[in-house]
C-alpha cells in the first residue's frame, strides 16, 4: 500500500512510524516547511495527563501517556540523547480549586501536594520538542519513509497514491470542508534566558507555563491563546502583555528573564470539546487533525489505532469520539 501523508508535525510522524510496522505499508510524507515546522515545532512539550485549566483528567489519557512514551524511547534511541526530563511538572492550582489535585493523589497517585498551593504531578514530563522530532524523523526515516518539502493543494496531485492522509493541522482547513466546528488559535511562547541568580530544575504550569530547554539557563514562557487574530507573525509585546499577568501569579520573578526569541504558530481544536478529530472521508482519504493544546498526549495513540484501522481498512475500530462530524467536500 502507497501512503501519502499529508503534514510532518507530531501526528505525521507518529502515523508514518506505525504504519511502517506495517511491511504491506510505503509512506510518504508531504510538508512544504519540513519537519515539525509549524504548531508542533514550538510546542511546549509539557507532557501529562490533567491539561486544561480545571485539571481534570483527560481524555484516553492513560492510552495517550503509554503511546507517546514509546514513540519518546524510539526518538531516544535513533537520537542516542534522552529528548525529556521526566522528573515531573509543578503546577499551582489556587487554593479554591485544590480538590481536584487533592482527589487525582487518592485515585491515581500520581500526584502530590507539595504546598502553598503546588502540585508535582510525578507522570509528567517535560519533552523536548526539536530533539523529539529530529529522532523520530530519523526513527522513521530510517523504516524507509520518504519526506518530500512540497505543499499540497490539491489531493489530485496524489492520485497515485493508494491511501491519503491529511494530518496538516492548521493547513487542513485548507483542503478540507467540514460539518464540525474547528477553531484556529493563535499560539506565541517566548524563549527567556534565565538569570544566574534564579534556578528552575522543573517546568511549572499555572495559568500559562515555564518550561525548561535541554539548553541550561534557558526556557520558554507560554503560550497565549489568540482566536480573532489577524497575523500570524510573532509579536513580542503582544505575547508579554497577554502572558505576564497570567504568570505574574505564581512566578512573577519571571518579567525579569532576558528575552532572546519569540515564536508564534496556529493550531486547531474543536470547539465546546478537546477531542480530536479523526475520520475516513471516502475511498481512500482520511483526515487527524483538532489535537489543540494535546498534540504531545494523543499523537502517539491517535497514530497507532489509525494506522490500524487504514490497513485493515475497518473505520469502526476508532473510537466514536473522534468522528462526530460530517466531511463536505474535498479541495479538487
Amino acid at each position: 500500500m502507497r501512503v501519502a501523508i499529508i503534514g510532518a508535525g507530531f501526528s505525521g510522524l507518529a502515523l508514518s512510524y506505525h504504519l511502517l510496522q506495517y511491511p504491506s505499508c510505503n509512506v510518504t510524507i508531504f510538508d512544504g516547511k519540513g519537519i515539525g515546522a509549524e504548531s508542533s515545532g514550538i510546542a511546549s512539550g509539557l507532557l501529562h495527563p490533567y491539561p486544561g485549566e480545571k485539571g481534570r483528567r483527560s481524555w484516553k489519557s492513560f492510552e495517550g501517556m503509554q503511546a507517546t512514551k514509546e514513540l519518546l524511547a524510539v526518538s531516544e534511541k535513533a537520537l542516542g540523547r534522552p529528548v525529556a526530563d521526566t522528573g515531573g511538572i509543578l503546577r499551582f492550582i489556587p487554593s479554591s480549586e485544590g480538590n481536584t489535585f487533592l482527589e487525582h493523589e487518592k485515585v491515581y497517585k500520581d500526584v502530590s501536594p507539595i504546598g502553598n498551593g503546588w502540585f508535582l504531578l510525578k507522570s509528567g514530563m517535560t519533552v523536548y520538542t526539536s530533539l523529539y522530532l529530529e529522532g523520530l524523523w530519523k526513527a522513521v526515516s530510517s523504516l524507509g519513509a520518504k519526506l518530500h518539502t512540497l505543499f499540497i493543494d490539491h489531493f489530485n496531485a496524489l492520485d497515485e497514491y493508494d491511501c491519503i492522509i491529511v494530518a496538516a493541522g492548521a493547513g487542513t482547513l485548507g483542503l478540507l470542508q467540514m460539518e464540525v466546528e474547528l477553531q484556529q488559535i493563535k499560539g506565541q511562547i517566548l524563549t527567556c534566558k534565565i538569570p544566574e541568580e534564579h534556578s528552575l530544575t522543573n517546568s511549572l504550569i499555572g495559568k500559562g507555563y515555564i518550561a525548561t530547554m535541554p539548553e541550561p539557563g534557558y526556557c520558554h514562557v507560554g503560550a497565549t491563546y489568540e482566536r480573532g487574530f489577524t497575523s500570524l507573525s510573532p509579536n513580542i509585546q503582544t505575547a508579554k502583555e497577554l502572558l505576564y499577568p497570567k504568570l505574574s501569579l505564581f512566578y512573577p520573578k519571571v518579567v525579569d528573564f532576558p528575552i532572546e526569541d519569540c515564536k508564534a504558530a496556529v493550531r486547531v481544536a474543536r470547539k465546546g470539546h478537546y477531542i480530536p478529530f479523526v475520520k475516513k472521508m471516502g475511498e481512500k482519504h482520511w483526515v487527524i487533525t483538532a489535537l489543540g493544546s494535546r498534540g504531545l498526549l494523543y499523537h502517539g495513540y491517535l497514530g497507532k489505532i489509525l494506522a490500524s484501522a487504514i490497513v485493515e481498512e475497518k473505520e469502526a475500530m476508532l473510537p466514536e469520539e473522534l468522528g462526530s462530524a460530517v466531511i463536505k467536500n474535498v479541495v479538487l
